[in-house]
């Protein structure tokens, strides 16, 4: 089927729905230009995933994490994965002029100081098992990955 065809035959909110999201897609990567640029010079082998709703990096490993990161800067957030319990990922949301997104490197395996462990919960009416990243206080999370990146 030709690209035209397929337009004519699908509702106009199909279509817009997919021109605003490419519009957006490319503003993120206008908005992180340097960034992005930043990234690729570390790693240009590595894929970025730039959507309506964010950046992101997967299965990073340790040179391509510390890349990504610093590349982008900022507080980063950690949280274990919800389809990959023994991985875990690092994100932040940003926001321009109401505008919410978010940069994630996903299913990364935790730095040397943290391990993911399971705590019971206690939920109104039972209790649940969930894993949660613990790691050791003091740890500077760029400062950590880079430390241990130069030793490797």
């Amino acid at each position: 089927m030709k690209p035209i065809e397929y337009v004519k035959q699908h509702e106009e909110y199909e279509v817009g729905y997919v021109l605003r999201a490419s519009f957006i897609a490319g503003f993120l990567t206008c908005l992180h230009k340097q960034d992005i640029t930043n990234f690729h010079e570390k790693c240009p082998d590595k894929e970025l995933s730039i959507r309506s709703d964010g950046i992101e990096i997967n299965h990073a490993d340790r040179k391509e994490l510390v890349a990504f990161l610093t590349s982008f800067g900022g507080d980063w957030q950690k949280e274990v994965e919800d389809y990959y319990p023994d991985k875990m990922r690092y994100f932040r949301k940003c926001e321009v002029d109401g505008f919410t997104y978010e940069l994630k490197a996903g299913c990364v395996p935790p730095p040397p100081s943290c391990k993911i462990v399971e705590e019971e919960v206690e939920v109104p009416a039972h209790k649940e098992t969930k894993k949660k990243i613990v790691c050791q206080e003091g740890k500077d999370l760029v400062e950590e990955l880079t430390t241990e990146q130069a030793v490797v």
